[in-house]
C-alpha cells in the first residue's frame, strides 16, 4: 500500500489576526441649536480609533432644540427616540465602550433631563461615564451624591474629557 503524503495548507489569514472589535462612545448631553460639542468630540474620538454614537444622528438640531421652547421637540415619536438611545447604550456596553456625558445646562436654560436617565442606565450596567461638569453645569449636579457616585471621571471641559480619554481609554 502506497503511503499518502500529508499536505499542509496554510490559511490565507492567520488565526490570531482578528479584526479589532469596535469600541463605541455614546455622546450624551443636552441638545443645543448648534450642537458643536458633539461634532467636535466625534471627530477627535474617530481619530483615536473609537466609534462615536451621536443620539442626534439623522435629525435636524434646530428641530430638536427649538429655541422658543424649554422642551425638546422632534418629528420622531418619543418611544422611538428612547428605544434608539437605549439600543445605542447597549452597543456601548457590549463593546466595552463608555459614555462621554456633557452635564451642562443649555444656553436656553434647559437642563439635561434625559441625560440623567442615561447616567442611571450606565451606572446600573457598569458602563464608565466621563462627565463634563464645567461652569455651565448646574451646581446642584456637581455636589449631588447620586451624580457623584455614578460618574466615573469628571472633566471641566470637553477638551479635558477628550484628553482624559486619549490618556486612559485608548
Amino acid at each position: 500500500m502506497a503511503e499518502v503524503e500529508e499536505i499542509s495548507i496554510e490559511p490565507t489569514r492567520k488565526s490570531n489576526e482578528a479584526t479589532p472589535p469596535r469600541r463605541y462612545v455614546y455622546l450624551a448631553g443636552p441638545v443645543e441649536l448648534e450642537d458643536t460639542w458633539r461634532d467636535r468630540a466625534a471627530k477627535v474620538l474617530a481619530k483615536m480609533g473609537l466609534e462615536p454614537l451621536d443620539p442626534l444622528r439623522g435629525q435636524d438640531h434646530t428641530t430638536v432644540a427649538n429655541q422658543r421652547s424649554k422642551h425638546i421637540k422632534s418629528n420622531v415619536p418619543d418611544s422611538l427616540l428612547v428605544m434608539r438611545d437605549l439600543n445605542d447604550m447597549q452597543r456601548i456596553k457590549n463593546s466595552t465602550g463608555f459614555v462621554l456625558m456633557n452635564l451642562s445646562t443649555t444656553s436656553e436654560g434647559r437642563k439635561p433631563i434625559g441625560t440623567l436617565f442615561e447616567l442611571m442606565w450606565c451606572w446600573t450596567n457598569r458602563v464608565p461615564v466621563i462627565a463634563v461638569m464645567g461652569r455651565d453645569c448646574d451646581p446642584s449636579y456637581k455636589h449631588h451624591p447620586w451624580i457623584k457616585e455614578m460618574v466615573s471621571y469628571e472633566a471641566t471641559s470637553v477638551t479635558d474629557a477628550l484628553n482624559l480619554i486619549e490618556d486612559y481609554f485608548v
